[in-house]
């Protein structure tokens, strides 16, 4: 009987923030520090509820955004699983899983809607990535540290209001 090729593609791991696209850094980022963890939680194999919650809730908002039938990026469920170092499987089981929570846990839901809507509210990164591709190489990596850190202040004023409301 003849061998089947290996048809899976090798997706590096991804060990740090800086290797992801900008707009899967901003939900990490924002998913997990609203819900009270740090992003390098994200890629572990804690079963911390907070850490569960952060990481379901982050693949679900990537793929929401950024998936194949939500943008015009079309990440495949491989991609977005490649982001946390898991299978495909492990991107739909969450994918799932939130969405039957979302149905039946109203704790759930507001954590959801709380990260989503910090997510909605801050400046549309495609434009600006557009905008960074017509700039020189030099002004291009400039910019890119100009918006993370306006991301970065960003989390940190929504961490403060969240902190304000407990």
């Amino acid at each position: 009987m003849p061998k089947l090729k290996d048809r899976t593609q090798k997706i590096p791991k991804t060990t740090s923030l800086d290797q992801l696209p900008l707009e899967a850094k901003d939900i990490f980022v924002r998913a997990s520090t609203m819900l009270r963890c740090s992003p390098e939680d994200l890629w572990t194999k804690s079963r911390k509820r907070e850490v569960v919650d952060a990481r379901h809730i982050s693949m679900m908002l990537i793929w929401e955004f950024y998936g194949s039938y939500g943008s015009a990026k079309g990440l495949t469920l491989k991609t977005v699983a490649s982001f946390y170092n898991r299978h495909h499987a492990s991107v739909l089981h969450a994918i799932e899983k939130t969405q039957n929570l979302l149905k039946t846990e109203p704790n759930y839901s507001e954590k959801y809607y709380r990260v989503k809507a910090s997510i909605k509210s801050r400046p549309n990164i495609g434009k600006i990535i557009g905008l960074m591709e017509l700039l020189t190489i030099e002004n291009a990596i400039e910019a890119e540290e100009y918006i993370i850190d306006l991301i970065n202040q960003q989390t940190i004023k929504a961490n403060e209001q969240q902190q304000k409301t407990t």
